[in-house]
């Protein structure tokens, strides 16, 4: 769980680039890393030669309404503990009906205990994102590399339209839009994401 600042956790990556690579390099980020590689990119220019940003905050849209409820001590806490009960006891009839073998598999041996710290990370990992989002869309206007903005028109977590508008925000950002993907592209389509990376790489800084 982030404990510390965009800025304070971007300056660490950073720290690890400067001490293992040479020269800039390509960062792929999803999701909430999405709005860490934009920090970085922005305070380091330097360190990163592109960006390729997967399903990931910053557009105008990518915060809804359910991360502000998420977000609230108290309707946040209820909420997940409502959704962790019905996940409880439901998800062994709804794993046998999925197309998943994995999760068919995987959900009856999944322990209380750890959903209940997935729980108590993703609340805290709200509450952190509602203090950083005016700060993500200050910087976005101060990213100038190359930035690939991968969306899914399934996601549900961050909507293609957020997508649409950090792509257009970004000086050199360009959309890549994936057909029949929702908000884990990385796991779902690697093959596209690794295309994209690869890319970016091959470009001349």
């Amino acid at each position: 769980m982030p404990a510390e600042p965009f800025d304070v956790q971007a300056d660490l990556f950073a720290q690890l680039i400067t001490s293992r690579a040479a020269g800039p390099v390509v960062v792929v980020g999803h999701s909430y890393g999405g709005g860490l590689a934009l920090f970085l990119a922005a305070r380091h220019p330097d360190l990163v030669k592109g960006l390729v940003l997967v399903a990931s905050l910053g557009g105008k849209g990518s915060v809804t309404l359910g991360d502000w409820l998420l977000a609230a001590p108290l309707l946040g806490g209820i909420a997940s503990a409502l959704t962790l009960g019905v996940y409880e006891h439901f998800a062994p009839t709804l794993a046998r009906f999925s197309r998943s073998g994995a999760l068919a598999a995987n959900v009856p041996t999944v322990p209380t205990s750890v959903l209940s710290q997935q729980r108590t990370t993703f609340l805290a990992e709200q509450r952190f994102l509602m203090k950083e989002r005016k700060e993500l869309d200050k910087i976005l206007d101060t990213v100038h590399c190359p930035a690939t903005v991968i969306t899914g028109d399934r996601d549900l977590i961050i909507p293609r339209e957020a997508a649409v508008d950090l792509a257009a925000r970004l000086s050199n950002g360009r959309l890549v839009e994936i057909p029949g993907q929702g908000h884990l592209i990385p796991r779902d389509a690697p093959d596209a994401v690794a295309q994209e990376v690869l890319e970016l790489v091959a470009t001349p800084v």
